[in-house]
């Protein structure tokens, strides 16, 4: 994310996140957050602005948004707490788009198993907010073959991961403990990787191979 001339998108749950001063990456990156334009505005009040960062308000399904990240470089989508409340057709939209409107990058998501997505409307905390999962996934890695240039890297269980392990309360780090002895439970909530190239015609100038830098 910090190597080239990369724009970055992020699209995130509702919350006032402050990764990229956290971060603080080069000149060389172009860093866009996206939220609800009430998020957004208290972040806006919140946080201090930051050189090569655009906030944008918007929902995500409104996939107009795209316009206003420069083309023609990589990016990295990183989707935090967001595909599980969308369903798979919004989640494919989002998706295929990004892979359609830039010319490579990676896509990193948390995605829900079945049982979880099903189950989640007896989730209790979820339950609390009034909202649940509207999809899920048996095998992650089959998204990849909803476009011909998107490729699954890897996963890994997100209650495995261990800054979740090292930063969660306590409560939660037993309940993480708890579902890695379970294979099913481990796999519910898992953190997914895609990347994206240039088609093989797009790899060519004037019928030939481009120089090389």
């Amino acid at each position: 994310m910090t190597a080239g001339n990369h724009p970055v998108a992020r699209g995130q749950s509702q919350r006032v996140a402050d990764r990229v001063h956290r971060i603080d990456p080069p000149a060389t990156v172009e860093w866009f957050d996206l939220d609800y334009p009430t998020i957004i505005g208290l972040r806006k009040q919140l946080l201090p602005p930051h050189q090569h960062y655009t906030l944008i308000g918007s929902t995500v399904t409104d996939l107009t948004w795209l316009d206003r990240i420069p083309r023609g470089r990589p990016v990295l989508m990183i989707a935090e707490g967001l595909v599980p409340y969308l369903t798979e057709t919004a989640v494919r939209r989002l998706l295929t788009r990004v892979v359609d409107t830039f010319p490579a990058g990676q896509i990193q998501i948390d995605t829900a198993s079945v049982w979880a997505w099903r189950t989640s409307k007896w989730d209790p905390t979820l339950r609390k907010y009034g909202t649940q999962f509207h999809c899920g996934f048996r095998d992650p890695a089959a998204l990849a073959d909803w476009h011909p240039r998107l490729e699954y890297v890897d996963e890994a269980p997100m209650s495995d991961s261990p800054v979740l392990m090292d930063k969660a309360p306590a409560n939660v780090r037993r309940m993480y403990r708890l579902m890695n002895l379970l294979p099913g439970m481990k796999r519910s909530m898992r953190l997914v990787r895609f990347r994206f190239q240039p088609s093989a015609g797009e790899h060519r100038v004037n019928g030939r191979e481009p120089d090389s830098a």
